[in-house]
């Protein structure tokens, strides 16, 4: 039985790579050449693996390893095209977050609605106070009735906001859309798509009327 050699063994990687996608390269030539040699190892000029079929067992699950490795670097490579998939969006999250922090505002009014699978009252428009930073109170828009202390969690302030899309980066959502006011640069609306297969986890908001006190 001729032996696999090593540059046949990476040519056959080259090749699933060719055929199924992922990342090129190999992270540890000394370990493949390790496992290329291992079904024609011996000892004191014995064969370790002496019967055909325990030669071929060792080469099969060599192979086996090649692919499942490929299938790891093609899922790999996706991850990797995620992230530069919403490369844009970090860079634009960043250049308006930049623009509202050297505002310095700090006590400002805005109205605000939840675009999302969720109940009427979670997605009714409010206008929301912030001082100092922090959620003061909120009114509903339609009879300027006021939000429930418990329910002012549900809500977060422009900082809170910035913060919300970030995560949806770090979590590789699968897409994100985001607009932004062209001075202050806070977020005027914005959605989330966690997951392309699923039809109820899309998470979203519009702002306006933002006014600073």
């Amino acid at each position: 039985m001729r032996p696999l050699s090593l540059s046949e063994v990476i040519q056959l990687h080259e090749y699933l790579l060719e055929q199924s996608g992922g990342i090129t390269g190999i992270r540890d030539l000394g370990a493949l050449e390790s496992a290329v040699a291992q079904p024609h190892m011996t000892f004191r000029g014995v064969d370790l693996y002496q019967t055909i079929q325990e030669k071929a067992g060792k080469r099969i699950r060599l192979l086996y390893c090649m692919v499942l490795l490929c299938a790891i670097l093609a899922l790999l490579h996706g991850c990797i095209l995620k992230d530069d998939r919403l490369a844009d969006v970090q860079s634009k999250l960043d250049q308006n977050q930049r623009k509202w922090t050297s505002a310095m505002v700090s006590n400002y009014q805005f109205n605000f609605q939840w675009i999302c699978y969720c109940g009427p009252e979670y997605v009714a428009p409010v206008k929301i106070s912030v001082r100092e930073n922090r959620i003061d109170g909120a009114v509903f828009v339609e009879n300027e009735v006021p939000v429930a202390v418990e329910g002012l969690e549900r809500y977060r302030t422009i900082e809170g906001l910035f913060d919300l899309l970030q995560e949806g980066i770090d979590e590789n959502a699968h897409t994100i859309s985001a607009h932004y006011h062209s001075e202050l640069g806070y977020p005027v609306k914005a959605s989330i798509d966690y997951e392309e297969d699923s039809v109820d986890e899309e998470l979203g908001f519009e702002i306006n009327s933002l006014s600073i006190e």
